[in-house]
């Protein structure tokens, strides 16, 4: 057995699946529960819920603005296809960043 109560000695002998899943089941996240426990959104703090709508209006505005932008910019002015940049988009905060910093030709 290991130094610590109940925890295997992983450098005196084989640890197998079962061992590791025993010691990852003691684990506890900060703040107790499970670390697949979810939260009701009536169970997240005023602070928690601003920020999560904030997030939610920040990823839509910023997936329009793209949109729009890749269909009413002129094709020469966009780097690469419109398609693949409308897939792009698509992806959370990174797909419309992307696309306004690498996608578009600059002007002057």
């Amino acid at each position: 057995m290991s130094p610590v109560a109940g925890l295997p000695s992983f450098a005196s002998e084989p640890a197998g699946d079962a061992a590791l899943l025993e010691v990852w089941n003691r684990i506890e996240p900060p703040g107790g529960g499970t670390m697949t426990q979810r939260k009701k959104w009536s169970e997240l703090t005023t602070g928690q819920r601003i920020a999560g709508m904030f997030g939610a209006v920040l990823q839509i505005t910023l997936l329009a603005a793209a949109l729009w932008d890749i269909w009413h910019r002129p094709a020469d002015e966009i780097k690469g296809d419109r398609r693949l940049w409308t897939a792009v988009s698509f992806v959370n905060f990174v797909g419309p960043i992307a696309y306004f910093l690498f996608g578009r030709k600059r002007c002057c």
